[in-house]
């Protein structure tokens, strides 16, 4: 009976497109456009460390004129190719953040969670009262097991 209601209320809300309990929109465009706005700020960070990649390259150019300071090209190498992959790890994070927009998960952000209402003392008073209806059945139970 209660799959009839669902189709019933999923064709009722058809026609016109509209959202019910347990049917909802998306709207992709405005997903694409905040993601895309979320993946620039990213991406601009890695603008930062092109300039200091930029700096590092020129540097180890300047020091390859000079044969003595092999031990300061090796260390500018190690931090170019730090830079190097900083930068990508920054992109492949933009990338992720526009790829997450056409994640569409099936999750009803109409979907109402069951949450309980009772307060403190009315949970405390209903253990009390099926406890003391346990001890009851305990009772009766040893009842029934005496010897006649």
């Amino acid at each position: 009976m209660r799959q009839v209601f669902a189709d019933a209320d999923f064709f009722a809300l058809l026609p016109e497109r509209r959202d019910g309990e347990r049917s909802w929109t998306l709207d992709i465009a405005a997903r694409r456009k905040a993601a895309g706005e979320e993946a620039a700020r990213i991406r601009a960070t890695a603008n930062g460390c092109r300039v200091e990649l930029g700096q590092l390259e020129a540097e180890l150019r300047a020091l390859k004129r000079k044969p003595e300071s092999k031990s300061k090209s090796d260390a500018l190498r190690q931090a170019i190719r730090d830079q190097e992959k900083a930068i990508r790890e920054i992109e492949a994070r933009g990338q992720e953040v526009e790829d997450a927009v056409f994640d569409l998960k099936a999750v009803n952000p109409n979907a109402k969670s069951p949450e309980d209402a009772r307060s403190s003392i009315e949970i405390l008073s209903l253990v009390e009262s099926k406890g003391r209806e346990v001890q009851e059945a305990v009772e009766r139970l040893r009842a029934l097991l005496r010897p006649v």
